[in-house]
């Protein structure tokens, strides 16, 4: 007699290989998600230091990004009480600062100036970690104010 199909037992056996060989391949999805909440707080803070940059030139004045741990606000010097963005990154477990305890904000401030250059002040790389001790930096060139974004130790 010829049967046409499969056994239960042979689709118990495929079905076990199939869940064996998939617990091998798993990958640790959290990791993939805090490398890219990294990426993705330096592509906004990017964005916000340039948008600092700009209100400095167009009100000649000073704009102050103030940094903590995990957050940051930006203002104008002339009226520091109106914040006009304010982010808090703790929720993606991204900290300002490299994994070595380096390039955190000097005394947590950015400030461009009316030329869109940084204050004297200020710093000229800002680095930021993940709980998984990944690094990116964002690196602002203290004549011209330009902002780019390296994934090496500048």
């Amino acid at each position: 007699m010829i049967s046409k199909g499969f056994s239960l037992f042979e689709l118990l056996i495929v079905l076990a290989i199939l869940v064996i060989v998939v617990s091998l391949v798993s990958v640790d999805i959290s990791s993939i998600f805090t490398k890219n909440n990294l990426t993705i707080v330096s592509k906004e803070l990017s964005t916000d230091l340039n948008y600092a940059k700009q209100k400095a030139i167009e009100e000649s004045n000073n704009w102050i990004i103030y940094f903590n741990d995990t957050s940051y606000e930006i203002y104008s010097e002339l009226n520091p009480a109106e914040i006009l963005v304010k982010k808090d990154y703790s929720d993606k477990q991204v900290y300002f600062g490299d994994s070595g305890g380096n390039y955190s904000p000097v005394n947590n401030v950015v400030e461009f100036n009316s030329n869109g250059g940084l204050a004297l002040n200020s710093i000229e790389i800002i680095g930021m970690h993940n709980k998984d001790n990944e690094s990116i930096y964002i690196v602002i060139n203290s004549s011209t104010g330009r902002v780019t974004i390296q994934n090496t130790n500048p």
